[in-house]
C-alpha cells in the first residue's frame, strides 16, 4: 500500500476532539458544505510555526464525508476516495 499526504490549512478545522479533528472543505471547492473526521493520528504539522497540516492516508483508504442542516443534524453522507478529498482541498 502506499501512502499520500494531503495539505490543508488549520482554518478548515472545525472542531477538534481529544482523539480526532472535524475537517471542513473550502467554499470553492466540489465538496462545499461537507464535512469529515479524521483521527489526530494521521494528522502532522509541518512546520511549528506554519498553520498548514498534513493528512496521511493510504491508497485503498475512502472517507465518509456529510453535510448538516441549520440544526447540526446529518441530512447526508457519502463515501470518497482519498483522490477525490486531494482534489477538493487543494486548489
Amino acid at each position: 500500500m502506499k501512502w499520500n499526504k494531503i495539505f490543508f490549512n488549520k482554518r478548515y478545522i472545525r472542531y477538534d476532539s481529544r482523539k480526532s479533528l472535524l475537517i471542513t472543505f473550502p467554499k470553492k471547492s466540489d465538496l462545499a458544505d461537507y464535512y469529515f473526521w479524521v483521527s489526530k493520528s494521521l494528522i502532522g504539522s509541518v512546520r511549528e510555526d506554519d498553520d498548514l497540516l498534513g493528512l496521511m492516508y493510504g491508497d485503498d483508504f475512502d472517507f465518509t464525508v456529510f453535510k448538516e442542516n441549520h440544526f447540526g443534524e446529518k441530512i447526508e453522507s457519502k463515501t470518497v476516495s482519498g483522490a477525490d478529498i486531494k482534489g477538493s482541498v487543494c486548489r
